[in-house]
């Protein structure tokens, strides 16, 4: 009898045993398949592009090899010179004449490329250096050089044309590119608005208003900052997918190539982040992050808007940018190349009028074709009163208040004493307007 209950219990417990075993497999097989579906990267269709042919970037790339003494030129243009090169000196108009002669060839390519579409080449990865875009630098600085040798020849026209080639450069360059080509681009396109006001002020009324026409339709190509962050959101998704996110490779390759603070422990706390979070959720989280950019970036600027924030993985807080940040940087340009705009058209119906219009909306259709709008009072136009012989034209500015034309204050200026100093560059944070003639190009 003893024998049979022994017996019986051996034989429940080997049941409870087996069960056991059962479950513990059943769990680790679950686990298993848990852990590679939250560490397995959902489909991604990355758009294509097609590489339009002839290329305009071809030519400017091309042109840009082939120009001669390029480092004279960057110090031909220098205002400030420093002892430690003999060559970084004052050059004369004659030599400055002569750098621009040994490039007539080179700039007739450069020009001649304008002509057709533009797209650099898909290079989805990241990278801190864009040799490409360095080379457009130079062709600038080659335009830049161009302009001043006309002006000092006085002829305005021409110079004001090679700052608009300049302008152009700008506005192209960041087309179909991610963010770091935009913002070179807004470096080209500041430079060739940069004292244009003294070159266009020498032109009649059918020069200005051919420069205008010009000037408004570059305005019109620029491409808006939604399609550069799109462009960084396909790009960081692509490198996402091509290597391991839990390997070295991509981790080692963002703390080495971003512009990420040099913490020691940067490595170890991304691989953990994105063990703790898993893979699908990381690139879930980026690319949700970038479609609500994306979304935000296409809207009208805001003042103390809340803008989309940064999801919390270590790998995010790497990669992903400021989209605030950009959508202020694209506002800011806007209004000074609106600006820019506007005072050609006024300088062009005064010298056919004699006299500056009562209202913008006079300006149109003949001098421009739609009175621009404040892009940080959107859909209201820019801010214009006569004032007798004169006039003030401005914009609202960041903070979204119209303080009737007071300018930014450069605070760090007037902080000083018997100090008049106002602001030409513009922070999200500041107050006032941004009024032409005292916190524009000039």
């Amino acid at each position: 009898m003893r024998d049979h209950i022994r017996h019986k219990k051996n034989k429940i417990w080997r049941r409870v045993i087996i069960l056991f075993i059962l479950g513990i497999a059943l769990m680790g097989s679950s686990t298993v398949r848990w852990l590679n579906w939250r560490n397995e990267l959902p489909p991604l269709n990355i758009p294509f592009k097609l590489t339009p042919k002839p290329n305009a970037y071809d030519i400017f790339l091309s042109a840009s090899n082939d120009i001669s003494d390029s480092k004279l030129i960057e110090y031909a243009l220098n205002t400030h010179h420093r002892a430690l090169d003999p060559d970084d000196r004052i050059y004369s108009w004659d030599e400055k004449k002569r750098f621009v002669d040994e490039n007539t060839t080179v700039l007739k390519r450069i020009k001649s490329g304008f002509q057709y579409p533009y797209m650099a080449p898909v290079d989805r990865w990241f990278k801190n250096d864009y040799p490409d875009l360095d080379q457009f630098i130079t062709i600038m600085r080659l335009l830049l050089l161009q302009s001043e040798v006309y002006q000092h020849e006085n002829k305005w026209v021409e110079a004001a044309q090679c700052r608009l080639d300049v302008f152009e450069m700008g506005t192209t360059c960041s087309e179909g590119a991610a963010l770091a080509p935009y913002q070179f681009g807004d470096v080209m396109g500041t430079a060739g608005s940069w004292h244009f006001r003294q070159i266009w002020k020498h032109l009649n009324l059918a020069e200005i208003k051919e420069i205008t026409h010009r000037y408004e339709m570059l305005m019109m190509k620029r491409q808006p900052i939604w399609k550069n962050i799109e462009e960084e959101k396909w790009s960081n998704l692509a490198i996402l997918y091509s290597v391991p996110l839990g390997g070295n490779r991509i981790v080692d390759y963002i703390a080495d190539h971003t512009t990420i603070p040099k913490r020691s422990n940067f490595k170890q706390i991304t691989r953990y982040g994105i063990l703790a979070y898993g893979k699908r959720a990381v690139v879930q989280n980026i690319a949700h992050y970038y479609d609500e950019c994306i979304l935000f970036a296409g809207k009208p600027y805001k003042p103390h808007a809340i803008f989309p924030a940064v999801p919390a993985d270590p790998l995010s807080q790497a990669i992903c940018p400021d989209v605030g940040k950009y959508k202020f940087v694209e506002a800011s340009i806007e209004t000074e190349e609106r600006m820019q705009l506007t005072l050609l058209a006024l300088n062009a119906y005064k010298l056919e009028h004699g006299r500056y219009p009562k209202s913008l909306f006079q300006l149109t259709p003949k001098y421009i074709s739609e009175v621009p709008l404040d892009p940080f009072d959107f859909p209201n136009p820019l801010q214009y009163t006569l004032n007798g012989s004169n006039y003030l034209l401005y914009s609202i500015g960041p903070d979204g208040k119209d303080d009737g034309g007071i300018p930014l204050q450069d605070l760090a200026a007037t902080n000083s004493p018997n100090s008049k100093s106002t602001k030409r560059t513009i922070e999200a944070t500041d107050a006032g307007d941004i009024v032409a003639g005292i916190n524009d190009w000039e």
